[in-house]
């Protein structure tokens, strides 16, 4: 008497790449959606390495749920999903006839938990869990999740170029993915703008001369200058001068301006809104690089600005052009020591 033993078949591994993509084009899908929703949010701060690895292997698992209900109510309502429909396939049970969502949504988690290991330790575990479903198909010619809710995918073996098209879409959507996790926002502070008053016609100068003049002195009596680590304003000045100091935690003035500024964004929910708080910072980044400070030093003391002046109840603190006469002399050509104008408001 003789066992007979199965063995991998050739068109079964022909049959499993169009699964395997069908799969990916959904999770793309489900990226896509997700990426989305979060931005519309606004609680997508731009990634960068290394945080990108440790943000993709998060978003993989939340990604995995909303793939495991996308699919699941797919099946349900279309026997079918977008990617399936892309490379002709379709779900159904194994007399041919249109399953229910309790069976899907059964398939659909052990796909998840079986074929993907839940994206748990995402890539390394969830390589292997498709390595291992892939020698499965071809060795029995259906997977796990297929047979415990007795379920069938049915579609015509596929040529070579419909293939290869199928999984070239795939990569280009998971290359949009990458890119708008990792664009940056750090880069795109626009530059301080210069307010000009248009020049009074010649009748009226002598008239508005007055006006201008003492709108200037009071002006110039809001205006401070950062000197040695503290925001100094004159002693006839409604604001009151004060230290200048960084916030708990915050990194190194010696990193890069992009770190600096994604860990004030998730550090401080005032950073990440367009408000005056994020355009002060960025602002001090560019009155910082003006004088001779590197980016990442500028930003960091735009960061330690903003949060002090807001700590000790100043307000919003901006950079300032400084009056000629209240620039301390020992120290105005030195930019190292930062001299500059500060400005705050309530």
């Amino acid at each position: 008497m003789s066992t007979r033993h199965s063995s991998p078949s050739p068109s079964r591994a022909s049959r499993a790449w169009p699964r395997f993509w069908a799969r990916q084009f959904d999770n793309a899908i489900c990226w896509v959606i997700a990426t989305g929703m979060i931005s519309l949010l606004g609680m997508a701060p731009p990634v960068r390495l290394p945080n990108l690895l440790i943000a993709i292997a998060i978003g993989a698992m939340l990604v995995g749920v909303l793939h495991l209900v996308y699919e699941a109510l797919m099946l349900t309502v279309f026997g079918t999903t977008i990617g399936k429909s892309v490379f002709g396939l379709r779900v159904q049970t194994r007399s041919g006839k249109k399953a229910e969502f309790p069976r899907f949504l059964r398939r659909s988690l052990g796909a998840w938990l079986w074929g993907s290991y839940a994206y748990v330790l995402f890539p390394l575990a969830t390589l292997f869990a498709w390595k291992k479903s892939y020698d499965e198909f071809r060795l029995n010619g259906r997977t796990y999740w297929d047979e415990q809710s007795k379920t069938r995918v049915i579609g015509a073996v596929l040529p070579m170029w419909h293939l290869s098209a199928g999984a070239a879409l795939v990569i280009g959507a998971y290359g949009m993915v990458l890119m708008s996790l990792t664009a940056g926002r750090a880069d795109n502070a626009a530059p301080a703008t210069v307010r000009t008053e248009p020049m009074p016609p010649p009748a009226d100068v002598a008239e508005s001369a007055a006006p201008a003049s003492a709108a200037a002195a009071a002006n110039s009596a809001r205006i401070g200058a950062i000197q040695n680590g503290n925001a100094v304003f004159l002693a006839n000045s409604a604001q009151k001068s004060f230290a200048i100091k960084a916030p708990p935690a915050r990194p190194s003035a010696n990193k890069s301006a992009e770190e600096l500024a994604l860990w004030a964004e998730r550090t401080y929910p005032y950073f990440v809104a367009d408000g005056p708080e994020r355009r002060a910072m960025f602002a001090w980044m560019i009155a910082g690089t003006r004088v001779g400070l590197p980016r990442g030093a500028a930003l960091a003391l735009g960061i330690d600005t903003v949060f002090s002046g807001r700590e000790n109840g100043s307000g919003v603190c901006w950079p300032a052009e400084l009056p000629p006469d209240r620039v301390p002399k020992e120290i105005a050509s030195t930019p190292e020591k930062v001299v500059l104008g500060i400005r705050c408001e309530r």
